[in-house]
């Protein structure tokens, strides 16, 4: 039996309806467990738990740092621009020693 091309529209919309439900959910849950990771990272900061911040900062930013580069990168002004440019231009710029460097991408 052929279900009619109105049931296949009416299946194909809740479909959609569903896909995009379960998406907005789990952006939500993205930006929680986000803000949980960064609650916890500040504590591991406060705390000076070396193997914590330096783990914790790599699942927030997908970055590997020595802890006394993260400890100066997240006191600085910019250090979200700073974060940025590691994580968009990797290899060609650096953080290191305190300090935000170019290679020149050669």
């Amino acid at each position: 039996m052929e279900i009619p091309e109105i049931g296949n529209l009416f299946f194909g919309l809740i479909a959609s309806i569903g896909t995009v439900v379960a998406t907005l959910y789990n952006v939500g849950q993205v930006r929680k467990i986000n803000a949980e990771l960064l609650a916890s990272f500040e504590v591991a900061l406060e705390k000076q738990n070396k193997h914590s911040v330096t783990e914790l900062f790599r699942l927030i930013h997908g970055l590997r740092m020595n802890y006394s580069d993260i400890v100066v990168l997240v006191n600085d002004d910019n250090c979200s621009k700073i974060i940025y440019a590691l994580k968009k231009t990797p290899g060609i710029v650096s953080f290191e020693n305190g300090k935000f460097q170019y290679s020149g991408g050669r």
